[in-house]
C-alpha cells in the first residue's frame, strides 16, 4: 500500500474536506439565535430589557435570508417594538449586517460574529444598545 496510489489521494482529500466541514471555528454566523442580553442605558440609567420581558429571536440561513421577531416592552426610556425581522443578512469579515423592511434598532446595529455569538453596541440619540444574541444550533 503506497499513499502515492491516486485512490488513496482521493480518500485522505475526502477525509480532509469533511474534517474542514465540521470544524465550528469555520462556521459561519448562520444558525438560529436569541437574545440573552439587551442592556439600553438612557441618561445614565442601564435597564436590562431582557428581564422586562422584551424578546429578540432571528434565524440566519446559509443563503442569506432571515426570520424572526423582536419584542421590545416599554420600559427605561424605550419606546414598545413588536416587528417582524423576514429580510436579509450580509457579512464582511466578523461583521454581519441585518437589512429589514421593518423600523428596528437592529438594521443600524453592526453584528460582531464570534464563536457563536453576534454581539452589537451602538448608541442611538443618546441611548445606548448592547447587544448580544447567541447562537442556540450549537
Amino acid at each position: 500500500m503506497t499513499y502515492h496510489n491516486p485512490r488513496w489521494c482521493r480518500v485522505a482529500l475526502v477525509l480532509a474536506l469533511v474534517s474542514v466541514a465540521c470544524d465550528k471555528s469555520n462556521d459561519s454566523p448562520a444558525g438560529a439565535y436569541r437574545a440573552t442580553s439587551l442592556v439600553t442605558t438612557t441618561n445614565g440609567q442601564a435597564t436590562d430589557q431582557l428581564a422586562n420581558g422584551s424578546t429578540i429571536a432571528i434565524v440566519l440561513t446559509p443563503e442569506g435570508t432571515t426570520s424572526g421577531e423582536v419584542h421590545i416592552r416599554v420600559s427605561g426610556g424605550v419606546t414598545a417594538l413588536d416587528e417582524d425581522l423576514t429580510g436579509t443578512w450580509t457579512s464582511t469579515g466578523s461583521i454581519v449586517d441585518l437589512h429589514h423592511s421593518a423600523d428596528t434598532f437592529l438594521r443600524d446595529v453592526p453584528l460582531t460574529f464570534n464563536a457563536g455569538t453576534l454581539v452589537g453596541d451602538k448608541t442611538f440619540q443618546g441611548s445606548r444598545i448592547q447587544l448580544t444574541l447567541t447562537r442556540e444550533d450549537e
